[in-house]
């Protein structure tokens, strides 16, 4: 299959923009200061600039735009102003970013496949006419499963992509292990226990509650409604585990991500049609007035910010992330920040994490439980070129889920000081500024980086040695 045929294959299930949505983004992006400015394998026209370019492929409110902002903040503290800047076949308010969902909401491009080349993004203004290198593109991504397609490693492997920068040891290994090349994979995790939500994370945190049927103890979930994300194993595992008896809830907060544009209240009619589903298939019909079944609380919408969402996580007793794979896995990380125990499986992002933060500090993270690889749903290949039919990652029944849940409800573990802290600490800005240093060192002049406030000479002839670049 050539790129040409496999560009037509990926991008058949998305609705372009209309002519109208296209005239409103494109009055908009023309009053960016950085409008104009894009690279398709050369500069625009009437551009000669070549700049880092930080691309930012994603929808809505998801961690992706959590990683563009996190090193959009990062490169303003070292003195490299950025600007975020959206490619005309996306959708953003930028003034609102990244508060109200469908204002922001960044749709793929027509051709959703990941090609930097394609897409506008994250320039720092002062490399305007500096000469860096050709085509000097950066790609920041995360990513769930392995291996990546044939196609996106051709992609990575373009002489145009300067270097593919990963939010993850495990999202650099999907990229490494299938055939991109390594000198160009650089690990540079995201501040984002900094900046904009180290306030909401440095709160004080509500005291656990007894456990009674007044005050249940809470897990909670996060993410979108979405195949990838498994909620479905997480309400079996819960009605398996627990009883309306039980003192216990499971508050899912979650959004819409599809081809459809359903209103709220049709969005929340059918998660709860799903949710009835699967208690008829337990042997319970008559959910929710059901008196056996356990207890639900349902969040639809994005009504929160994130610093809100920061505090909405920290209010659990636990977390569950029963996702099948994430690139980082960021609401896992925003409640491990907070102490709060977490119950996932041990692949991906998240299952390294725990797995690193719990040998270090000889304490457990929550449950954390094994999943085996397992080969993505074709019915998924729609969604991006960068998974292939051979991709995996990972599943599990959802009896483990259960299993662990109803082990940590048993043990009803404290909240942990010391991972809240290590976690911290792992994406502050500080622990994340020598990772960003190293691979901007990477693509740009020795210039750049010399006399910019909190980066001394002493690291910059670390970085590039003794000699002028």
């Amino acid at each position: 299959m050539t790129d040409k045929e496999f560009i037509s294959q990926a991008s058949a299930a998305y609705v372009p923009l209309t002519e109208a949505d296209q005239r409103s983004l494109d009055s908009q992006l023309k009053a960016m200061p950085t409008a104009g400015y894009q690279y398709v394998a050369e500069p625009a026209p009437g551009y000669d600039v070549e700049g880092i370019w930080h691309t930012f492929p994603c929808h809505g409110r998801s961690g992706y735009a959590a990683h563009a902002v996190a090193l959009h903040w990062s490169l303003e503290r070292l003195g490299i102003q950025t600007m975020l800047a959206p490619h005309p076949s996306m959708e953003i308010d930028i003034e609102r970013f990244p508060k109200d969902r469908e204002e922001m909401l960044m749709r793929w491009l027509k051709t959703p496949v990941g090609v930097p080349r394609a897409y506008i993004a994250s320039m720092p203004p002062d490399l305007r006419g500096s000469r860096i290198g050709v085509s000097s593109f950066v790609s920041y991504v995360a990513f769930e499963a392995r291996p990546v397609s044939e196609f996106a490693v051709r992609l990575c492997n373009d002489p145009g992509l300067k270097a593919l920068w990963c939010v993850s040891p495990f999202t650099a290994d999907c990229y490494t292990s299938s055939g991109v090349e390594g000198d160009k994979v650089l690990v540079v995790p995201p501040a984002i226990c900094d900046g904009p939500w180290k306030a909401a994370l440095e709160a004080p945190h509500p005291e656990r509650h007894p456990v009674s049927a007044d005050a249940p103890f809470t897990f909670g979930a996060l993410g979108t409604w979405h195949e990838r994300k498994g909620f479905h194993h997480l309400v079996r595992a819960y009605f398996s585990s627990f009883r309306r008896s039980d003192p216990v809830q499971l508050a899912i907060r979650t959004s819409y991500q599809g081809d459809q544009r359903p209103t709220l209240t049709q969005f929340e009619e059918m998660v709860k049609s799903e949710i009835r589903e699967i208690a008829c298939e337990l042997g319970d019909d008559n959910w929710p007035e059901s008196k056996a079944m356990p207890r639900i609380r349902l969040l639809t919408g994005t009504s929160l910010t994130d610093e809100e969402t920061v505090r909405w996580l920290g209010g659990l007793d636990a977390f569950v992330n029963p996702s099948f794979g994430e690139g980082l896995g960021i609401p896992p990380i925003w409640a491990m920040a907070q102490g709060v125990p977490v119950v996932g499986s041990d692949f991906g992002a998240f299952g390294e994490l725990a797995a690193d933060v719990s040998r270090k500090l000889g304490v457990e993270v929550g449950r954390v439980f094994a999943a085996s690889m397992t080969r993505v749903p074709k019915e998924m290949l729609r969604h991006s070129a960068l998974l292939s039919a051979d991709s995996m990652w990972g599943g599990y029944e959802y009896g483990a889920l259960a299993g662990a849940m109803a082990d940590l409800y048993a043990k009803r573990p404290k909240r942990s000081a010391v991972v809240s802290d290590e976690v911290r600490r792992r994406f502050s800005f500080e622990e994340t500024r020598w990772p960003l240093l190293k691979a901007l060192s990477r693509i740009v002049p020795r210039s750049l980086l010399s006399e910019r406030p909190l980066i001394s000479q002493d690291e910059v002839e670390t970085l590039y040695g003794a000699s002028p670049r």
